[in-house]
């Protein structure tokens, strides 16, 4: 966990932060933000942020999820949760988190990977870590 000056925070949604296009979910004040990376809505998160109305950013993609989370007044940004290969040893169960659909928004789906663990002494299995992956549009397939 670092704190972050404001400068760096728009530095994290710069795109060289992700080799590839990235999703966005933003708590502001007045309203929660969905959307992709350079999209209609992306210049509203980005006046958001220069009125410091984010209390907490989420950018995510099939690589990593980074969380930024307003705390008195100072943005501290947590340490990214990086996707894993899938493998015996460490199942992954994806999810899918239906979304409340109105005109304003395209996405009708949250997509989550939940990284699968074990106990050694109970034997048991824990979700280890839940990480975003994306969000899913309307008319398109997983």
């Amino acid at each position: 966990m670092k704190n972050l000056v404001l400068d760096s925070l728009y530095s994290i949604i710069d795109k060289s932060s992700f080799s590839n296009k990235y999703y966005y979910i933003a708590h502001l004040l007045d309203r929660v933000l969905l959307g992709q990376s350079n999209d209609d809505k992306y210049n509203i998160l980005i006046q958001a942020i220069k009125d410091e109305r984010v209390l907490e950013l989420h950018l995510f993609n099939e690589e990593k999820e980074i969380f930024v989370s307003r705390v008195d007044g100072q943005y501290i940004q947590y340490k990214p949760l990086l996707h894993q290969e899938q493998s015996k040893e460490k199942p992954v169960i994806t999810r899918y988190y239906k979304l409340i659909h109105n005109s304003k928004i395209r996405y009708t789906a949250l997509k989550v990977k939940e990284y699968i663990s074990y106990d050694e002494d109970s034997h048991m299995a824990y979700v280890d870590k839940t990480v975003l992956h994306s969000l899913i549009e309307e008319g398109k397939n997983e």
